[in-house]
């Protein structure tokens, strides 16, 4: 998104029980965001060590360091694979 303080970037979570929506924007689009995020969706919902799933799409930005903060946090990532939505169907 493009505004006249530059661009910024916007990744969001929602939660499907209480339908919480938790945006959060950044100003690059790092991993380091990606952490604080994390961090940041921890501090609302709670989730470390919570076996908590996170639904993603298959972007490859820094997806391996992704990955692995969010094993760090215990949570269990659910990828969604363009015109493939049945793959990664949670039972």
């Amino acid at each position: 998104m493009d505004n006249k303080c530059g661009t910024f970037y916007v990744i969001g979570a929602i939660d499907v029980i209480t339908r919480i929506v938790f945006p959060y924007a950044c100003t690059r689009y790092t991993v380091i965001c990606a952490r604080d995020f994390l961090l940041k969706l921890n501090q609302i919902f709670g989730i470390l060590d919570s076996e908590a799933h996170l639904q993603r799409d298959d972007g490859t930005e820094f997806m391996g360091e992704f990955e692995e903060a969010a094993k760090k946090f215990g949570i269990n990532l659910i990828t969604n694979y363009a015109r493939c939505h049945l793959k990664d169907r949670v039972s």
